[in-house]
């Protein structure tokens, strides 16, 4: 963890550091001091990070929010000085949590590293697109076309599969998730079980159609 912290030191005396080996980063104004981050808008000293959004010397977290000084986390919102955590908020020298509850380190890794296999984090600018328009090369992306994504819009391509996967865990819960993400899942379950009763009510329908036609 000593890393983050050097940077962060650095990141007071050049406010406007340029970055170090990461890609789709704003820089800058934006992202400052940062070194092998990925996905990230208005990030200052952070250290091998994902999709994360006005964080300040934080190390390996992926999709946090105005966080300081966190490590190895997923998820999180407005924490400090928090380690090995999952979609939490308000977390003050803290560890293990899932959505906000105690957990262990095993079980930390358990969901992480499940979590990890869908390959997603909430990209915060729109240079992947970007570097797809331009052959796949980071070095052809137009600085001038790359643009920071709003919070709840850089998570609406979560994969269905993961929010299945975190709504089926016992710790998950659903007010958090929408507060971190903006995604409601209650609405989701909602609109899908409306759509399951009316894909029901028209199997009936052709059924009682088939039989009709079948009685003529």
């Amino acid at each position: 963890m000593i890393a983050p912290f050097s940077f962060l030191f650095f990141s007071f005396i050049y406010p406007y550091m340029s970055n170090s080996n990461c890609d789709n980063t704003e820089s800058s104004d934006c992202c400052s001091c940062c070194y092998n981050c990925h996905g990230c808008h208005a990030c200052h000293a952070c250290y091998s990070s994902h999709g994360c959004y006005a964080c300040y010397s934080s190390n390996g977290c992926r999709g946090c929010k105005i966080c300081y000084g966190c490590y190895y986390s997923f998820g999180l919102k407005n924490c400090e000085a928090t380690y090995k955590s999952i979609f939490s908020i308000g977390l003050s020298g803290d560890k293990f949590k899932v959505f906000g509850r105690e957990s262990t380190e095993l079980r930390f890794h358990e969901i992480f590293d499940k979590i990890q296999s869908f390959g997603f984090y909430p990209k915060q600018t729109n240079a992947f697109e970007l570097y797809k328009e331009n052959g796949n090369k980071w070095s052809e992306i137009p600085v001038s076309k790359l643009t920071y994504k709003e919070w709840d819009d850089s998570w609406k391509d979560c994969p269905k599969g993961l929010i299945t996967y975190l709504s089926s865990l016992p710790e998950f819960d659903s007010a958090i998730f929408k507060e971190i993400t903006g995604i409601d899942f209650q609405e989701d379950s909602e609109a899908k079980k409306k759509a399951q009763e009316l894909e029901d009510e028209a199997t009936k329908l052709l059924a009682k159609a088939k039989d009709l036609r079948a009685s003529l």
